[in-house]
C-alpha cells in the first residue's frame, strides 16, 4: 500500500536534519491520504541542489470530517526557527504534497 523511494547520495549523508522531522512528515502523509494495493501512496525522499531534503507524496487525500490542525508541520517549522536555521517549506501541487527540510552540515 506504500511505496518508498529513498535516493540519498553518500555526500548528503554528511548532513543532519531536525530530530523526528522525517518521521512527522511521513506520518502526515499516511494520516491525510488513502492508499491501497491498486493505488499505493508513493513517498519519495531525496536531496536537491539547494541542500534541502525533499519528501514528496502523491495526493490521494482522505475524505475527512475533521480539519487538519497543522500541529505536526507547524512544530517542525517552529523548531527550525528556534535553531535559527532556514525555515522548511510545505506546499501542495495538483498532484503532490512537498516538504522541503533544510540540511545542516555535520561540524
Amino acid at each position: 500500500k506504500i511505496k518508498m523511494d529513498v535516493n540519498i547520495s553518500l555526500n548528503i549523508q554528511q548532513y543532519y536534519i531536525l530530530p523526528l522531522a522525517l518521521q512527522l512528515i511521513i506520518e502526515n502523509a499516511i494520516k491525510h491520504n488513502t492508499m491501497s494495493k491498486r493505488m499505493p501512496l508513493h513517498i519519495r525522499i531525496f536531496a536537491d541542489e539547494q541542500m534541502m531534503l525533499n519528501v514528496t507524496n502523491n495526493l490521494q487525500e482522505r475524505e475527512s470530517h475533521m480539519a487538519s490542525t497543522g500541529v505536526g508541520l507547524n512544530n517542525i517549522s517552529h523548531r527550525y526557527k528556534l535553531l535559527e536555521m532556514p525555515e522548511p517549506e510545505f506546499y501542495k501541487t495538483e498532484t503532490l504534497f512537498v516538504a522541503r527540510i533544510p540540511l545542516k552540515k555535520k561540524e
